[in-house]
């Protein structure tokens, strides 16, 4: 078996994940709503349940406003 070389843009998108992950949950707003987070290439997809626009919104912020102001796309379910 070969090992998987791991490169710096997939550390990065692995930090970012990370640092996105975290700052969901610590806000007190969303972090009762179950959102996943994936990065790739530097972009941060988003996924999970809300329960109004509002709140999608500030999932969005929150992502947004990570070092690096990544990129966010998502698009939510409605519990």
């Amino acid at each position: 078996m070969k090992p998987v070389a791991v490169t710096a843009d997939d550390a990065a998108d692995d930090d970012t994940t990370l640092r996105v992950q975290t700052t969901l949950l610590e806000d007190p707003v969303v972090k009762g709503f179950r959102i996943d987070v994936d990065t790739r290439d530097g972009v941060v997809y988003l996924t999970g349940s809300v329960e109004n626009e509002e709140e999608w919104a500030q999932v969005i912020k929150l992502c947004a406003g990570n070092p690096g102001r990544p990129a966010c796309r998502g698009i939510p379910h409605r519990q």
